[in-house]
């Protein structure tokens, strides 16, 4: 009789017998309160990964129609040229040290080859980039190099000045998405009054951006264009 009147005054919660006594597991409110937040759970990961695919799709759609087979050629060597720009520059920039030991002994006692090889050590030890970062080069070339020549054609030093402007336009874009979206980050500048939109961007680069301009510029011509031309003129 005591069982059952336990049993009454526990009906909404789940419980087993041992030795002749309810234990309580669980109570119901709480069992339906867990299924629903892991429904809840499970609808907005599937919401998320939806998105990402429509948006990805989107943006590869939109970059395939705006840019041609060259251009495309162009763009991934774009991407692995600023790759290997981006992991020289942090491996060069990074707090990392490359102890004398390290290098070999014919190194440690030539002039000039010692520097060399500890710059090389430290950008093969402590530089790195990411394909995030990798791929949103690509996909932002049509915009930030095929139309933004166009928009410059005839004025060399305002493409070179205005260069930056289109790196921001990228980071503030691309860091948003990825961050947003992805859950991720390619790139991520420290804390400081010239760092704006959630750490994607940075003024103190300004002149760095500047530089590199110049260098996509000479690396456009000599390298860029010219493999990409060699490659459609073999394959078509």
């Amino acid at each position: 009789g005591g069982e059952m009147e336990q049993r009454k005054r526990n009906k909404n919660s789940v419980g087993v017998v041992e030795e002749d006594k309810v234990v309580v597991i669980e109570d119901d409110r709480d069992v339906n309160f867990l299924v629903r937040a892991f429904r809840t759970t499970k609808s907005r990961k599937d919401l998320t990964y939806l998105l990402r695919i429509i948006t990805l799709t989107l943006i590869i759609i939109l970059w395939n129609r705006i840019s041609t087979l060259p251009e495309k050629l162009e763009g991934l060597g774009c991407g692995i040229g600023f790759a290997v720009v981006e992991t020289t520059w942090t491996g060069i920039r990074s707090k990392g040290h490359i102890a004398v030991e390290e290098l070999h002994p014919i190194v440690q006692k030539t002039f000039g080859l010692h520097q060399t090889v500890t710059v090389y050590k430290r950008v093969r030890k402590y530089g790195k980039t990411t394909w995030a970062q990798f791929w949103s080069t690509i996909l932002w070339y049509p915009i930030g190099t095929i139309l933004y020549w166009q928009l410059t054609e005839n004025h060399l030093f305002l493409r070179y000045l205005c260069f930056p402007f289109s790196i921001w336009a990228l980071e503030i874009l691309s860091g948003y998405y990825l961050s947003k979206v992805w859950d991720t980050r390619a790139w991520i500048y420290e804390e400081g009054p010239l760092t704006f939109f959630d750490q994607n961007v940075t003024l103190s680069y300004f002149f760095y951006w500047i530089g590199l301009g110049m260098m996509h510029e000479v690396a456009m011509i000599i390298l860029y264009k010219p493999i990409a031309f060699i490659f459609m003129s073999l394959v078509f």
